[in-house]
């Protein structure tokens, strides 16, 4: 074959070179001697570089399939053929073998039939299944009075026995001579199986013993005319017997009357009772402004009386500033009435217009998203405090454990209380007054009832004040901070714990949030600063500032004071030292736990001191030296712990 390629090649390649011999214009093809193919022919492929000519492309001619792998039934098997020209080889699959069912040559077979069984492993098959064939039936019991008998019979092809029972042969009944009975029939016994026969009931006939009367009862005998069996019988009493009925008082809609009448025959007078009439209703409503009934048309009364029931249509939108009104049709009684709608209020976020200054609150300000009109507020008893970023350095006088060398904090915006929540204030939020302990007023005169709602709060736990600051944000309309359990709601975390409690300890804080809040530590060393550098919140001289246990111990004198009772320091906030510790937001740790990667907010309950055990509190109080009073002043505290020398300040994150 290829020898026979070659020749044609060589003479192509003459007649080509005799072509270009005789016009220098026309191309001389070449071809590859091996063979180009696809999937229905094969060609020799232009070498020349011309992509439009081919040599010889022709339609593959294949042999004979040859079986490269043997079907069974369990798996395909495969075959191929190749072209006899240019040996292009072509493969497909031989689909598996049909199963062939085998049978076992013992009958299998059940109550009603019989067949061979697939013993091939196929449950879906059997061979000749058919009906038995019976022969006659064979006793094998006689049966008796007493017993029942039995029969057998054979499957003429598969030898399968039935078997069957034959019933006890009948009882032939002998009656006694005597009549048994009992109360209502009488009957014959059979002197063999006892059993009754010529059962029947009793055919009387009566004898009256007793006449009956109009009240009492009389008697009466009977015989039984086939079994002679004797009864007595109650006759029962005759009644009255009345004529004309005479009305003593009539009924009403709600009361019972009564009617006289004489018995004809023992001339008996009896008395009974009317029944009440019942109220009959009226077809329409009566109704007043907040009820709707229907009347009695007898006696009048009121019926189904209830409260209107009003669907409402809006007939005036209300505005920020104006009144709306509404109409309202009860459902019932259709009775209209109008209402107003109160204005809506202005809405918007506020923000602060004016810092606070040292004879000045904080001066806030928002445009009504609906009306843009612009609105002015004081918010009394709150200091702005600017923000700012702070890198510890050595030289912190008094010394700081929050601002570390190296350690860069981010103090934001706040919106700072000047003074600690009063009782007042605490009362007027969570609905009572926890604080145990005196109270004083700044010159020692003691403080009862209502007098000392202005000293700070005290027995108060670090639960107690996520409860209290979220209460507070969502009277206002401010998104509460805390969240426990996936709640912002108070009102869904259950009863305050009174002992240490993993899913409050769990609680997260979100500070974008405008509601209140507890300062971080660092916050409120910050703010204890006062933008000073004093030992003291805003003095040297910790008498100028706080109250503690030198200037609180006289005696019977030891407690709380008056808030606001002292100094401020250079931001404006009181009691920054003394009077109560303060509640932080933090976990408590040791100095040596704080690092230049510890988070703004304080460490993890995992760098904790014993994990998740104590919050911070700062600043000192009233039954505290001056030692726990200077500006950094820390200590532990148990979140549930409600001490009578603790209480707390809030903040706000400022916008």
């Amino acid at each position: 074959m290829k020898k026979q390629i070659g020749l044609f090649t060589a003479i192509l390649f003459a007649v080509s070179t005799l072509m270009v011999s005789c016009s220098s214009e026309v191309h001389e093809h070449t071809f590859a001697e091996e063979w180009t193919y696809d999937e229905t022919n094969h060609w020799h492929a232009a070498t020349c570089g011309c992509s439009d000519v081919e040599l010889k492309k022709t339609e593959h001619t294949f042999g004979d399939w040859t079986i490269t792998k043997e079907p069974t039934e369990e798996a395909e098997g495969s075959r191929e053929k190749s072209c006899t020209v240019c040996e292009y080889t072509v493969t497909e699959e031989i689909a598996k073998l049909e199963h062939t069912h085998t049978f076992a040559s013992e009958w299998t077979y059940d109550k009603t039939t019989h067949w061979h069984a697939a013993t091939c492993g196929c449950s879906d098959v059997e061979l000749q299944k058919t009906e038995h064939t019976f022969g006659e039936w064979e006793v094998t019991k006689e049966p008796t009075e007493e017993a029942k008998g039995s029969k057998e019979r054979v499957c003429d092809v598969c030898k399968y026995k039935e078997t069957a029972e034959i019933a006890q042969l009948d009882h032939k009944h002998v009656a006694g001579e005597s009549w048994k009975n009992d109360d209502k029939n009488h009957w014959k016994e059979c002197t063999g199986c006892k059993e009754q026969l010529e059962s029947a009931e009793h055919e009387y006939e009566w004898t009256v013993t007793k006449d009956a009367t109009c009240t009492e009862e009389g008697s009466r005998t009977g015989v039984c005319e086939v079994c002679k069996k004797e009864v007595t019988e109650k006759i029962d009493a005759k009644g009255h017997s009345f004529c004309i009925w005479t009305t003593t008082k009539e009924a009403t809609c709600t009361e019972e009357g009564s009617k006289t009448c004489v018995c004809e025959v023992c001339k008996k007078e009896v008395t009974e009772k009317i029944d009440a009439k019942g109220h009959s209703y009226s077809g329409s409503w009566e109704k007043d402004d907040n009820n709707h009934w229907k009347e009695c048309t007898v006696c009048k009364e009121k019926l189904e009386s209830a409260d209107h029931e009003y669907e409402w249509t809006v007939t005036k939108e209300a505005t920020c500033t104006e009144e709306g009104s509404q109409t309202g049709t009860c459902k019932v009684c259709k009775k209209e009435v109008t209402e107003k709608i109160d204005a809506k209020g202005h809405s918007g976020i506020w923000e602060i217009a004016k810092d606070s200054t040292e004879t000045e609150s904080v001066q806030m300000k928002r445009v009504c998203k609906e009306c843009e009109e612009t609105e002015t507020k004081e918010l009394e008893g709150f200091k702005f405090v600017k923000g700012t970023t702070i890198t510890g350095t050595e030289s912190w006088t008094p010394e700081s454990r929050v601002f570390v060398s190296g350690r860069k904090l981010t103090i934001p915006a706040l919106l700072v209380s000047d003074h600690e929540v009063t009782r007042g204030e605490y009362k007027a939020v969570m609905g009572s007054d926890p604080s145990k302990g005196s109270a004083y007023d700044k010159d020692g005169n003691e403080l009862e009832g209502d007098a000392a709602l202005n000293n700070p709060v005290n027995c108060v736990s670090w639960y107690d004040a996520l409860v209290y600051c979220n209460k507070l944000s969502k009277a206002e309309g401010l998104t509460p901070c805390y969240s426990i359990d996936g709640s912002t709601d108070p009102e869904d975390w259950g009863e305050v714990p009174t002992s240490r409690n993993n899913t409050w300890n769990a609680a997260t804080c979100n500070f974008e949030a405008d509601g209140y809040r507890l300062p971080t530590e660092a916050e409120r060393d910050w703010l204890a600063r006062g933008g000073e550098n004093y030992e003291y919140a805003g003095s040297d001289t910790i008498d100028d500032v706080a109250w503690y246990d030198d200037n609180t111990e006289e005696i019977g004198k030891s407690g709380t004071r008056d808030v606001k009772s002292k100094a401020p320091n250079g931001y404006g906030l009181y009691d920054m030292c003394g009077n109560v510790w303060e509640l932080c937001w933090d976990w408590y740790v040791y100095n040596r736990n704080i690092s230049d990667s510890t988070p703004a907010d304080g460490p993890s309950a995992f760098d904790a001191l014993s994990v998740g055990y104590y919050r911070v509190r700062c600043g000192g109080s009233w039954s505290y030296n001056s030692l726990d009073c200077v500006v950094c002043s820390r200590t532990a505290a148990g979140p549930h712990n409600r001490l009578s020398s603790d209480g707390f300040r809030v903040v706000r994150t400022a916008k």
